[in-house]
């Protein structure tokens, strides 16, 4: 479902862009089938895809996009936390 992300800091807030492959959908109808997808199917998506990539983010904020447009914007039910011994986090608090 999803092709790479980026994590970035907006506001003071950890936000990640989940970029989704290019379709032959155009922009309106991939909107209106995001729209009519639940949060929680989206949620568990999302969380798979930071187990597949192993993900370390510790926000809640997502947004999903495609080709360039953000189709949608949420927050994840639960406050995600990977925790982990790495030595290399950074912390934007």
């Amino acid at each position: 479902m999803f092709r790479q992300h980026k994590i970035l800091c907006e506001n003071k807030e950890t936000v990640i862009y989940l970029f989704l492959y290019d379709q032959q959908i155009d922009l309106e109808t991939m909107k209106i089938i995001f729209a009519q997808i639940s949060s929680q199917k989206l949620e568990a998506r999302i969380i798979d895809y930071f187990k597949q990539c192993n993900i370390k983010y510790q926000g809640n904020h997502v947004r999903l996009v495609y080709r360039e447009t953000i189709i949608r914007d949420l927050y994840l039910s639960h406050y995600h936390q990977s925790h982990t011994d790495a030595t290399n986090v950074i912390h934007l608090f």
